[in-house]
């Protein structure tokens, strides 16, 4: 790739175009090819020419290359060996040389930089601040998943603690109940009962009494027979 720094091509190559050089990889450049020519420094002190020129091949002769440009009206004053071209214009980019020219130019690297860090180094410093971001979100949630399932493991060792207690008590023989009272209370004797009737033991003077006298009392009176 090269930069055409004069119009002597013009117009199928003008000043600030970019050219794409192929490699002719060891094959002689042909007529009507568009090479890259270094220039010998004979030519370059006597005619001024730059080191390198990009110019149409317009005849090879003898092991010679001789070339013009499209826009001069003679032959270059020099002729360079078969063996000393090695490239050959592939395409031109218009316009391309003068964009490269800016920013190759103090002014057009500071806005080179300018552009690297606004289009380049702010989004990634963006992109890796959302990445701290979502990692501190993620490490929050997991601490709170985390916590959330150290409670339930702890409720249920406490439900798993809770059921053995209860399997537990559900297999241990069951202990005989309290007899029953007997509903049949045994009648607790009378206290009057115990007690003498001082009514019965007093005789009626009514009633006779058959143990007193020999005769029972009557209402006439016993009489005693005396026999010798």
């Amino acid at each position: 790739m090269a930069t055409v720094l004069s119009s002597s091509m013009a117009p199928h190559i003008r000043v600030g175009d970019v050219v794409l050089l192929k490699s002719l990889d060891g094959h002689a450049p042909r007529v009507g090819d568009v090479v890259l020519i270094h220039v010998p420094m004979e030519a370059q002190r006597s005619y001024r020419y730059p080191d390198r020129v990009i110019h149409r091949v317009i005849s090879v002769r003898g092991g010679l290359v001789q070339t013009k440009g499209d826009n001069l009206h003679q032959p270059d004053p020099f002729a360079v060996p078969v063996g000393a071209v090695h490239q050959r214009v592939r395409a031109v980019v218009p316009s391309a040389g003068r964009v490269v020219g800016f920013l190759l130019s103090p002014f057009g690297l500071v806005w080179l930089a300018a552009g690297v860090i606004v289009l380049v180094v702010m989004p990634m410093v963006d992109l890796q601040r959302e990445r701290v971001n979502v990692e501190h979100v993620s490490l929050t949630t997991l601490d709170g998943v985390q916590s959330n399932l150290r409670a339930l493991e702890a409720r249920l060792g406490a439900n798993s603690v809770m059921l053995e207690a209860i399997a537990t008590a559900s297999q241990r023989p069951t202990a005989p109940g309290p007899v029953a009272a007997d509903t049949a209370v045994e009648a607790e004797p009378d206290a009057d009962a115990d007690e003498p009737d001082a009514d019965a033991d007093e005789p009626d003077a009514d009633e006779p009494d058959v143990e007193r006298g020999c005769c029972p009392l009557v209402e006439f009176p016993c009489r005693h027979v005396l026999t010798s």
